[in-house]
């Protein structure tokens, strides 16, 4: 087993996704991040596209959402992760906004 470290990156130029290692026997990362509220989806970097969830109401955080997603670590060894795509409904692309 290699143990990785987590991180996060708070440049809204790389979406300010993190990333850590996932959990069973893959080889796979599991990475997360904020959205602005208009995404309501997130394309990773494996293609995929995922829902993104509503932040709780009343807690003291912005409006927002946010999404993760596991993802081989090929995927994340390759830096592919660096730029998730936010999308909204309509799977328009979305910028991301500082939080």
């Amino acid at each position: 087993m290699v143990l990785r470290r987590c991180g996060f990156n708070s440049g809204p130029a790389n979406g300010y996704y993190m990333a850590g290692p996932g959990p069973g026997a893959e080889e796979t990362d599991i990475l997360y991040g904020p959205l602005p509220k208009d995404a309501t989806e997130v394309r990773v970097a494996s293609g995929k596209v995922v829902a993104s969830h509503a932040f709780a109401t009343g807690s003291g955080l912005p409006a927002g959402r946010y999404w993760w997603s596991f993802d081989p670590q090929k995927d994340t060894d390759a830096g592919k992760a660096v730029n998730p795509q936010p999308l909204d409904a309509s799977g328009n692309k979305v910028a991301f906004t500082s939080f």
